[in-house]
């Protein structure tokens, strides 16, 4: 094992080539995802469980908004987490950058949820305080459960006592980083033939669980882990194979009939993980959008993904009879990002320039710290040695 960030690379560009260019769409794929998670969510939560957006009306359920977002969240995460882990010193390294990019935020999301978001959503303020399960909210924190409730909250909603459903994938998330790092740790993560084995496994138990009909609808039930693992190891394929994955327009447009037939055909999540992913990253990718700089004023895409649903949730409560799915999704998507700003601004931003900065790293000196940056893929000059900062942040879900 070396865990000298300079050694490391070096092992590492022995069998992966870090020759990705610096310009992309990222920070603009992960805002539009996270807003298509509002809009998801404004169906069920205005019309109750069985109301579908337009995309799971016309997949017959196979696959919905909100699912398709999460997912390729997941692969622009595994994407970008993989290039986080080869510019790491070790372990503890990694471990502190994703802690810094996730915690914060999270916590800031929690608090005001039980403080300021059950008062409002109807809770009775002398038994709510009083009351255990109202702290119970805070368990996810420790990744024991995916619970979201508070008790005496949006009791008369379709989603009675559901504060932030959004939150459940976090944990999944930081599951990845773990399994992404132990992989690096023991030095299979360079190895691209296993993790290409490891992604095929997980899409087979993927595609076995669901034809046989037991794959859950639960977004936190463990029977999504095929799924979300498959997405995700994905996007880290697309890191390690990016010396030679060609990007093109005909390629493109080959993938995307690809899922249309498999689609048909009933096989649309397996398209998608592969097709679809390539599509993704043909579109972080292709310069031609001019979308490299659109995320030059912040990274609002986790403040969104953490602060919409129990928007949604309070407009619902209170303006319900005035309200269609379509409105919902426009003025949760105007507060939420007022919301997000903050966030980013005051919270997320501040704790991750305590992240070491690349000099730093280096020489080990303390007590230094980076700006944030841009999520720049790795620099060419990366694989002969050269000295260059990249990004680390995290796409979250």
């Amino acid at each position: 094992m070396l865990d000298e960030g300079g050694d490391f690379l070096k092992s590492a560009r022995g069998a992966v080539s870090l020759n990705v260019p610096r310009s992309n769409n990222f920070d603009f794929l992960r805002f539009l995802l996270a807003s298509l998670v509002i809009y998801h969510h404004a169906f069920p939560l205005l019309y109750g469980s069985g109301s579908m957006d337009h995309l799971g009306r016309l997949t017959g359920g196979a696959v919905k908004t909100g699912g398709v977002a999460v997912d390729f969240f997941f692969a622009i995460s595994g994407y970008l987490i993989a290039n986080s882990w080869f510019h790491s010193r070790g372990v503890r390294d990694f471990a502190r950058k994703r802690i810094l990019r996730i915690y914060p935020g999270w916590i800031a999301v929690m608090i005001l949820c039980v403080l300021v978001v059950g008062p409002l959503g109807g809770a009775t303020e002398g038994n709510y305080f009083s009351n255990p399960e109202t702290y119970r909210f805070f368990r996810s924190l420790f990744l024991r459960s995916s619970y979201d409730q508070l008790p005496g909250v949006f009791e008369d909603l379709p989603y009675p006592r559901a504060v932030n459903g959004s939150l459940w994938s976090i944990r999944y998330e930081i599951a990845c980083y773990i399994l992404l790092g132990v992989l690096g740790w023991v030095g299979l993560l360079q190895r691209r033939g296993m993790i290409l084995i490891l992604f095929a496994a997980a899409m087979g138990t993927g595609i076995v669980l669901d034809r046989m009909g037991i794959f859950a609808e639960a977004p936190s039930s463990g029977l999504n882990w095929p799924w979300l693992i498959a997405f995700y190891f994905g996007g880290v394929l697309f890191y390690l194979f990016s010396d030679s994955i060609p990007f093109s327009r005909p390629l493109a447009g080959a993938s995307l009939v690809f899922i249309l037939i498999l689609g048909a055909l009933g096989w649309l999540l397996p398209a998608l993980v592969i097709f679809g992913l390539y599509l993704l990253f043909y579109l972080a990718f292709n310069r031609s959008l001019g979308l490299e700089h659109f995320g030059r004023y912040g990274d609002f895409s986790y403040g969104v993904y953490l602060y919409c649903f129990p928007i949604q949730q309070l407009l619902v409560m209170y303006f319900r009879p005035s309200l269609n799915a379509f409105t919902l999704f426009l003025v949760a998507f105007a507060i939420t990002l007022a919301f997000a700003a903050i966030s980013w601004n005051f919270i997320e931003k501040p704790f991750l320039k305590l992240k070491p900065n690349r000099k730093a790293a280096k020489t080990g000196e303390k007590g230094a710290t980076e700006t944030p940056e841009r999520n720049e893929s790795p620099d060419p000059k990366m694989a002969t040695g050269a000295s260059n900062r990249v990004d680390t942040r995290s796409p979250i879900v």
